[in-house]
Protein backbone atom coordinates (compact mmCIF):
# COMPACT_ATOMS: atom_id res chain seq x y z
CA UNK A 1 0.00 0.00 0.00
CA UNK A 2 1.13 3.50 -0.94
CA UNK A 3 -0.10 6.66 -0.23
CA UNK A 4 -0.80 8.62 -3.52
CA UNK A 5 -3.26 11.54 -3.58
CA UNK A 6 -3.85 14.17 -0.37
CA UNK A 7 -6.39 16.80 -0.60
CA UNK A 8 -5.55 19.86 0.95
CA UNK A 9 -7.22 23.32 1.10
CA UNK A 10 -5.09 24.05 -1.73
CA UNK A 11 -6.16 21.43 -3.72
CA UNK A 12 -4.94 17.56 -5.29
CA UNK A 13 -1.59 16.86 -4.00
CA UNK A 14 -0.08 13.82 -6.11
CA UNK A 15 2.96 12.51 -4.06
CA UNK A 16 4.02 10.42 -6.94
CA UNK A 17 5.27 13.80 -8.46
CA UNK A 18 5.88 15.51 -4.83
CA UNK A 19 9.29 17.38 -4.04
CA UNK A 20 8.46 20.79 -4.03
CA UNK A 21 5.62 19.92 -1.83
CA UNK A 22 7.19 19.10 0.95
CA UNK A 23 7.58 22.48 2.06
CA UNK A 24 4.50 23.12 2.24
CA UNK A 25 3.14 24.21 5.95
CA UNK A 26 -0.12 22.24 5.65
CA UNK A 27 1.10 18.92 3.91
CA UNK A 28 4.11 19.08 6.89
CA UNK A 29 1.66 19.24 9.46
CA UNK A 30 -0.84 16.73 8.21
CA UNK A 31 2.11 14.08 7.65
CA UNK A 32 3.14 15.02 11.47
CA UNK A 33 -0.33 13.75 12.37
CA UNK A 34 -0.20 10.61 10.36
CA UNK A 35 3.05 9.90 11.64
CA UNK A 36 2.11 10.75 15.37
CA UNK A 37 -1.17 9.16 15.55
CA UNK A 38 0.27 5.41 14.10
CA UNK A 39 1.05 2.38 16.02
CA UNK A 40 3.15 1.24 12.91
CA UNK A 41 7.12 1.00 13.20
CA UNK A 42 9.57 1.00 10.30
CA UNK A 43 12.57 -1.62 10.58
CA UNK A 44 16.49 -0.83 9.77
CA UNK A 45 15.97 -3.29 7.44
CA UNK A 46 13.62 -5.24 4.42
CA UNK A 47 11.17 -6.60 5.97
CA UNK A 48 12.00 -5.49 9.69
CA UNK A 49 9.01 -3.44 9.38
CA UNK A 50 5.57 -3.85 11.59
CA UNK A 51 1.89 -2.77 12.04
CA UNK A 52 -1.08 -2.38 9.74
CA UNK A 53 0.08 -1.69 5.69
CA UNK A 54 -2.03 1.52 5.70
CA UNK A 55 -0.13 2.80 8.79
CA UNK A 56 3.13 1.82 7.31
CA UNK A 57 2.03 3.83 4.21
CA UNK A 58 1.68 6.82 6.21
CA UNK A 59 4.97 6.17 7.99
CA UNK A 60 7.03 5.68 4.38
CA UNK A 61 5.19 8.55 2.97
CA UNK A 62 5.75 10.92 6.42
CA UNK A 63 9.20 9.89 6.65
CA UNK A 64 9.72 11.62 2.55
CA UNK A 65 8.47 14.58 4.04
CA UNK A 66 9.49 14.92 7.14
CA UNK A 67 12.78 13.27 7.48
CA UNK A 68 13.86 12.17 10.03
CA UNK A 69 10.22 11.12 11.70
CA UNK A 70 12.43 9.56 14.77
CA UNK A 71 13.85 12.76 15.92
CA UNK A 72 10.23 14.61 15.65
CA UNK A 73 8.57 11.58 17.83
CA UNK A 74 11.77 11.76 20.52
CA UNK A 75 10.81 15.45 20.84
CA UNK A 76 6.80 14.99 21.31
CA UNK A 77 6.85 11.70 22.96
CA UNK A 78 3.21 9.85 23.04
CA UNK A 79 2.04 10.00 26.41
CA UNK A 80 -1.45 8.47 25.88
CA UNK A 81 -3.01 6.06 22.63
CA UNK A 82 -6.79 5.57 22.34
CA UNK A 83 -6.71 3.12 19.84
CA UNK A 84 -9.07 2.95 16.64
CA UNK A 85 -12.68 2.89 17.86
CA UNK A 86 -15.25 0.87 15.73
CA UNK A 87 -17.66 2.87 17.36
CA UNK A 88 -16.24 6.55 16.63
CA UNK A 89 -13.85 5.29 13.69
CA UNK A 90 -11.04 7.18 14.78
CA UNK A 91 -7.85 6.75 16.98
CA UNK A 92 -6.14 9.46 18.81
CA UNK A 93 -3.16 9.78 20.62
CA UNK A 94 -1.79 12.36 22.81
CA UNK A 95 1.88 14.18 22.82
CA UNK A 96 3.70 15.85 25.31
CA UNK A 97 5.25 19.55 23.75
CA UNK A 98 7.75 19.75 26.35
CA UNK A 99 6.87 23.20 27.15
CA UNK A 100 5.70 22.72 30.30
CA UNK A 101 1.65 20.92 30.27
CA UNK A 102 1.07 21.43 26.77
CA UNK A 103 0.14 18.68 24.43
CA UNK A 104 -1.13 17.91 21.03
CA UNK A 105 -4.15 15.68 20.21
CA UNK A 106 -3.54 13.66 16.96
CA UNK A 107 -6.94 11.74 15.24
CA UNK A 108 -7.46 10.13 11.82
CA UNK A 109 -10.14 8.01 11.07
CA UNK A 110 -12.84 7.75 9.10
CA UNK A 111 -13.46 10.89 6.87
CA UNK A 112 -17.02 11.58 7.85
CA UNK A 113 -16.24 10.95 11.70
CA UNK A 114 -13.36 13.06 11.99
CA UNK A 115 -15.04 16.03 9.39
CA UNK A 116 -17.98 15.82 11.65
CA UNK A 117 -16.38 16.76 14.68
CA UNK A 118 -14.20 19.47 12.96
CA UNK A 119 -14.19 22.76 13.48
CA UNK A 120 -11.47 24.74 11.57
CA UNK A 121 -9.25 23.74 8.27
CA UNK A 122 -6.02 24.32 8.06
CA UNK A 123 -4.91 26.49 5.27
CA UNK A 124 -1.72 28.07 3.93
CA UNK A 125 -3.35 31.34 5.33
CA UNK A 126 -3.86 29.73 8.75
CA UNK A 127 -6.80 27.79 10.08
CA UNK A 128 -10.13 29.30 9.12
CA UNK A 129 -13.78 28.02 10.90
CA UNK A 130 -15.50 25.15 8.73
CA UNK A 131 -18.81 25.83 8.42
CA UNK A 132 -21.43 23.36 6.55
CA UNK A 133 -20.85 24.02 3.04
CA UNK A 134 -17.20 23.42 3.88
CA UNK A 135 -17.76 20.80 5.54
CA UNK A 136 -20.06 19.22 2.26
CA UNK A 137 -17.20 19.92 0.03
CA UNK A 138 -15.13 18.11 2.42
CA UNK A 139 -17.16 15.25 2.78
CA UNK A 140 -18.52 14.93 -1.81
CA UNK A 141 -13.75 15.31 -1.79
CA UNK A 142 -13.56 12.45 0.69
CA UNK A 143 -16.37 10.46 -1.28
CA UNK A 144 -14.49 11.17 -4.55
CA UNK A 145 -11.32 10.17 -3.89
CA UNK A 146 -13.14 6.49 -2.73
CA UNK A 147 -15.21 6.70 -5.80
CA UNK A 148 -11.29 6.16 -7.70
CA UNK A 149 -10.63 3.57 -5.71
CA UNK A 150 -8.43 4.95 -3.17
CA UNK A 151 -8.45 4.04 0.65
CA UNK A 152 -9.79 7.48 2.07
CA UNK A 153 -8.57 8.80 5.71
CA UNK A 154 -9.16 12.72 7.41
CA UNK A 155 -6.61 13.83 9.96
CA UNK A 156 -7.06 16.17 12.76
CA UNK A 157 -5.20 17.86 15.49
CA UNK A 158 -5.75 20.33 18.54
CA UNK A 159 -3.03 21.71 20.83
CA UNK A 160 -3.94 22.24 24.59
CA UNK A 161 -2.42 25.71 24.55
Amino acid sequence: MTVRRLWLASGEVDLSAAGSESDDPVLRRLFRTAVFCNTASLGAGSGADSGDAMELALLRAGRAILDPIDDLLAEHPRVYLHPFDVGTRMMATVHDRRDGGSFDYEIKGAPEAVISCACRIATNAGDLPLGEEARARWLWRADELGRRGLRVLACATKSSE
